[in-house]
């Protein structure tokens, strides 16, 4: 979680406004979306998720990562 935090605050200390994280497991992507939700994320995150094989497709929709947070970011 610290991470979800920290990155985009690095990121917009020196300007940007949006960052592209890819290769992101499940879990990962879940912090970011639990970092939004705390109102810690300040820049945009486009992320992309990692997936290897079906079953970590499976878990991906298991852990309700999704898309469509009704804003910009």
């Amino acid at each position: 979680m610290r991470a979800a935090e920290l990155i985009p605050e690095k990121a917009a200390e020196v300007g940007l406004t949006t960052i592209h994280d890819i290769f992101l497991s499940p879990d990962e992507m879940r912090r970011y979306q639990e970092a939004r939700r705390r109102g810690w994320r300040n820049v945009r995150v486009q992320m992309s998720p990692r997936i290897g094989s079906i079953a970590d497709a499976e878990k991906l929709a298991q852990m309700d990562v999704h898309t469509g947070f009704g804003d910009d970011r």
